[in-house]
């Protein structure tokens, strides 16, 4: 069906007599005017501006957005008030969406060599390529991505049997792991802040990157109102974690605990539960194998405080009681873990043991707890490939350097920056052939023989679901808002297409009995006509016929079902033993020469890197130290003073671990009173050698100092256990910030912010 503006109007319009319907949902019922751009430029009008609904295409998340345009051109960004996950809040990734279509280094079409070749051509030299290597001895790489397009992948890959791999910006695999092995779950579940009244994160910064930020800091603006359901009860935050994070610095308690010791923390804290009756008793006989609290004696406050904190003295056992009986007392309590914890070698049961509290606290399957998401009524969104773990990343570097492939392709990814440690751009220039699919022209695409420029997302369709989901099934659409730009003489400026096209044309022409659609348009279509026959009277939107279910689907930006609720509660499967019930040492002890814990995380901004070549994420104050355009180190004041460093000198920051390589980057002191003397923090996402002016020479790529040991049990990378060691270099550079610098009582002594007991 072509549907205009003027026809949606009009369906819109006479809705009672095409029988379409807005169901209600979460929010307040209203009806937002998105028109379609079917038939552009019938829309266009001068100096009338049109709105249109769709999806966020440049984090991960897979939000709703809607894109203010004006004669043809894409003018804001604002978030769709009427989408379950974000309901009108972003991130300045997202607003940065309108700069991804109209960015200077965009490239304008094909590329092979020196040459620009037509769409047909390039298109038949990838058909090819294909032919003409073995399916064994080549590699699709693409990036991690919770949308139709990944349908589209797997079915191109089950027919040319070539080899896939997903690469993630910032590795979940052991938070995922420990889901499955708690709960059965092979999906991260939907963790209800929003209803929660006290909430203790273990490392997990929830505010500014771990998992859905957006997503969980508009749940958090209603956790700390108030006005609640007119309670009058403002929620309660604990954040136990070795760096003074965005989330440590809104919460009411932080507890500076040392890297590799949150399984003793939260074990410890699973002790009091379990020893005063705080927590289910079939719960805690199903972890402790009928032993109770004796099970986990080891773990009693008294002896675990002394050994957890930051610095000597800094968590006390009253500290450990107070949390254990908070969390009780005032519920439901929510447990949360990830970040550096996560990242440790002993991460996987850092995670286990913060999710079992959960359990013990018999929130599992409830409103302010941890809730498990239903299927997708999409079943090809049901079985998405995972992203890939560190360790077969490891496998498939030293695969490529044996040569054991002769072709790879790429999409949505850049290993050679993101895989630095591995020295996968050194690794990838050996394979004969390599084609890219990227926008701009990125580390790894300087390395490609052929490149075909994926079209933007706001130029495109799809079907996304939200990761994770809000409890219910969500599917979010993504249709193009702007026609084809034009120069002055009528000429295609950004001549890209659609990466799913693209394989939807190379599938055909290879006779892929699998690929049966024509473009993503036609596929998205009929997939939302399925999603309309199999549920009727259910949903967001009902309609009588499937043109007045589209019309509504285009004017909302997807469908979602608030009744469709998973009944699961989360039987615990994994109990303690062996090991597990031993005290832990910090996993970076006897690993590493370096006198200082490294820990890298992942700013607000930039996320973990991928729209780094953006200038608005780039330009995006760290909302912790209001640094931008730069990498900085974290350096705590008093160690800074005993060192002669001032902010802005410039430091050499070098990583040895036991049987790897010394890798050394460099970066501006940035002086802060909140991070442990022990401790330094980098962020992620800088330190490109390419991908446009606005990435290329900013900054150092911390990813080059992590350690390549893995998480224990998991196979995914152990990025937090690096120690370092710093040197001055006589250089200074005046950081880049928004606002002074800060004064603050030093975390040894009086504390800059309450800790818990103290």
């Amino acid at each position: 069906m072509d549907l205009t503006r003027r026809d949606f109007l009009r369906v819109a319009g006479a809705s009672s007599v095409a029988g379409m319907l807005f169901a209600g949902c979460a929010i307040p019922e209203r009806e937002l005017i998105k028109q379609s751009p079917r038939d552009m430029p019938e829309d266009l009008a001068t100096g009338t501006e049109d709105w249109y609904a769709t999806q966020c295409g440049i984090c991960n998340e897979h939000h709703g957005v809607i894109v203010r345009v004006l004669e043809g051109r894409a003018k804001k960004i604002e978030g769709n008030p009427d989408h379950p996950t974000n309901r009108g809040r972003l991130l300045p990734t997202c607003l940065s969406g309108v700069q991804s279509l109209y960015h200077p280094d965009r490239l304008t079409g094909p590329i092979a060599g020196d040459t620009n070749p037509s769409w047909d051509d390039a298109i038949g030299r990838v058909v090819s390529a294909l032919n003409s290597n073995d399916p064994s001895r080549t590699l699709l790489i693409t990036g991690a991505d919770k949308t139709l397009l990944s349908h589209v992948v797997n079915q191109f890959v089950e027919s040319s049997g070539v080899e896939h791999m997903v690469l993630e910006d910032v590795e979940d695999t052991v938070l995922r792991n420990a889901i499955d092995d708690v709960f059965g779950e092979g999906e991260i579940p939907h963790f209800d802040i929003e209803n929660a009244k006290t909430i203790l994160s273990i490392g997990a910064d929830f505010l500014e990157s771990w998992v859905a930020p957006l997503q969980y800091s508009r749940a958090y603006g209603e956790f700390r109102n108030t006005q609640s359901e007119g309670t009058g009860v403002r929620g309660h935050l604990m954040y136990a974690g070795p760096r003074f994070s965005m989330t440590a610095a809104n919460a009411d308690e932080w507890l500076p605990i040392a890297p590799g010791h949150e399984s003793n923390f939260a074990l410890s804290v699973a002790y009091v539960l379990i020893r005063d009756n705080l927590g289910d008793a079939s719960v805690a006989n199903k972890i402790t194998g009928g032993k109770g609290a004796s099970a986990l004696a080891a773990f009693a406050p008294d002896i675990i405080a002394p050994l957890i904190g930051a610095t000597e003295g800094v968590v006390s056992p009253e500290d450990i009681e107070h949390v254990a009986k908070r969390l009780a007392e005032e519920s439901p309590g929510l447990v949360l873990a990830g970040g550096s914890a996560s990242a440790q070698k002993n991460g996987h049961l850092n995670m286990k043991a913060s999710l079992l509290i959960n359990a013990l606290l018999g929130n599992v399957g409830k409103q302010g707890g941890i809730q498990f998401n239903p299927d997708s009524p999409l079943e090809e969104l049901n079985n998405i490939k995972a992203p890939n773990s560190f360790s077969e990343w490891k496998s498939v570097a030293q695969r490529l350097e044996n040569g054991e492939f002769d072709l790879v392709l790429v999409h949505g990814a850049n290993p050679a920056h993101n895989l630095e440690v591995l020295d996968f751009k050194d690794k990838l220039s050996n394979v004969k052939s390599v084609i890219s699919f990227s926008p701009i022209m990125d580390e790894t695409a300087e390395l490609a023989s052929l490149v075909l420029p994926d079209q933007n997302y706001l130029e495109t369709w799809n079907i996304g679901v939200p990761n994770p989901n809000p409890g219910y099934p969500v599917l979010t659409l993504q249709q193009p808002v702007v026609p084809t730009l034009l120069d002055e003489e009528n000429q295609i400026v950004y001549d890209n297409r659609p990466f799913g096209d693209i394989l939807t044309h190379v599938g055909r022409r290879l006779n892929y009995s699998a690929i049966s659609w024509e473009s993503m348009e036609d596929l998205v279509k009929t997939k939302m006509s399925e999603v309309h026959v199999n549920n009727r009277g259910k949903g967001s939107i009902q309609g009588a016929t499937f043109e007045a279910f589209w019309a509504g689907v285009l004017q909302r930006g997807g469908w979602w079902d608030t009744k469709a609720r998973q009944t699961k509660t989360g039987e615990v499967l994994a109990s303690l033993s062996g090991s597990e019930l031993t005290v832990q040492g910090t996993s970076t002890e006897a690993e590493n020469s370096g006198i200082y814990h490294l820990v890298p995380f992942v700013s607000v901004g930039l996320g973990g890197g991928s729209a780094s070549y953006l200038p608005w994420p780039q330009s995006t104050p760290d909302p912790v130290t209001s640094v931008v355009w730069e990498t900085w180190i974290e350096v705590n004041s008093r160690e800074a003073k005993r060192l002669g460093l001032r902010d802005g000198d410039i430091v050499n920051v070098e990583s040895v671990t036991a049987g790897e390589k010394s890798s050394v980057i460099q970066a501006p002191v940035y002086i802060h009173p909140g991070i442990p003397p022990n401790v330094v923090g980098i962020p992620m996402g800088r330190g490109h050698t390419a991908s446009g002016r606005y990435a290329k020479d900013f900054g150092s790529n911390v990813r080059k100092l992590l350690s390549i040991s893995e998480v224990e049990g998991t196979g995914a990378q152990a990025w937090g256990v690096s120690k370092v060691t710093i040197s001055g270099t006589g250089q200074r550079l005046r950081l880049p910030r928004m606002e002074g610098g800060i004064t603050g009582m030093q975390l040894e002594g009086t504390h800059i912010i309450q800790v818990t007991g103290s």
